[in-house]
């Protein structure tokens, strides 16, 4: 009996050879299943990010590098958005040199391997330090759109919490400075 491999991207196959009874598949799904959650998880968001971020990117980023004329019609800002333009106005920019285009990239890649290594990060956290079960399911089947949508409003909610928190704390902090700025310089009391 054999064990015949074929290890080329998208056709990784293992076959027993011998009689038909002791074959044995190994397709994408079991390799799946076979593989740590966590790394199935940032393998999965590296290629999301790679196929839906920088792709449609770079393509953008050469449109408007081949054909600039036609790019500045489409464009809100005009020729101020032009990514690889060369001198004229600066806008708001303190530094006065505008980024090149590689450096743009660069400042993008590393964005997007920061994420994911913080992702990984909070991951590890919570597994190995505070002992939490994983959050992370690997199944071989699609969520439903009923489940994708419970997690979509879910994180809108939890959003719109975080941010009213802030918000009531800055206007809490706020509000304290007014009132120990007013008490200290005469004897009114600021209450609203």
């Amino acid at each position: 009996m054999r064990l015949i491999c074929d290890f080329r991207p998208g056709a990784l196959l293992c076959v027993f050879t011998g009689p038909p009874r002791n074959r044995c598949n190994l397709t994408k799904s079991r390799q799946v299943l076979s593989q740590p959650p966590l790394k199935v998880e940032i393998v999965g968001t590296l290629g999301i990010r790679l196929l839906f971020f920088l792709v449609p990117s770079l393509l953008f980023l050469v449109f408007d590098s081949i054909l600039p004329s036609l790019s500045v019609g489409l464009k809100t800002q005009g020729a101020a958005a032009l990514p690889t333009r060369t001198g004229g106005v600066q806008g708001g920019r303190r530094g006065g040199s505008r980024p090149q285009w590689y450096q743009v990239i660069g400042v993008s890649l590393l964005n997007i391997l920061l994420s994911v290594v913080i992702q990984a990060g909070v991951e590890l956290l919570f597994t190995q330090v505070f002992h939490i079960r994983s959050a992370l399911k690997v199944t071989t089947t699609l969520p439903m759109p009923w489940s994708i949508a419970k997690d979509v409003l879910r994180g809108l909610l939890l959003r719109e919490v975080f941010k009213s928190v802030q918000a009531l704390a800055v206007i809490n902090q706020r509000r304290s400075s007014n009132i120990m700025c007013t008490a200290s310089s005469s004897t009114k009391i600021l209450i609203s």
